[in-house]
């Protein structure tokens, strides 16, 4: 899949995936997980809250990315696990719940086997891809943590 989706891409694209996808502006706070370790065979929950701080009604897509830096063989950067679409009025606040699977915390090596590797999981919500085009084109700011995997 390297050179075909997103999840391998190195290059800096002109539009991040997910951006640009709401006429006003979303802050995002209280990233919770409830837990900073896990293990194999466990499930992990997900919540944060959503304000709507610009001046228009509008959706927001609440996107949740899985990201890992050691794993001994190629993954996607980026993984999207969730997403949620809200519709927010102008001032309102809303809370987002994600409920990932031990299946969801898989990993796929390169014999295409899912495997269970420990480590330290990235987790990023957030109303785009959580790079710095993101970042560079004015996206709003996302929330990130991190569960360790035993």
């Amino acid at each position: 899949m390297v050179g075909r989706t997103y999840k391998y891409m190195k290059e800096e694209p002109m539009f991040p995936f997910g951006f640009g996808l709401s006429y006003t502006t979303f802050r995002y706070d209280a990233l919770a997980t409830g837990i900073r370790e896990t293990a194999e065979g466990k499930g992990l929950r997900i919540s944060c809250t959503i304000k709507n701080t610009g001046e228009f009604p509008s959706d927001e897509v609440v996107q949740l990315y899985l990201s890992r830096e050691d794993v001994p063989f190629r993954i996607p950067l980026y993984d999207l696990r969730g997403f949620r679409r809200i519709h927010m009025e102008p001032g309102e606040t809303d809370s987002v719940v994600f409920n990932l699977s031990p299946e969801d915390l898989l990993l796929i090596n390169e014999k295409g086997e899912s495997v269970y590797l420990p480590g330290k999981l990235k987790l990023y919500v957030g109303g785009s891809l959580p790079d710095a085009r993101s970042k560079a084109l004015g996206a709003g700011k996302g929330l990130e943590a991190e569960v360790v995997l035993l």
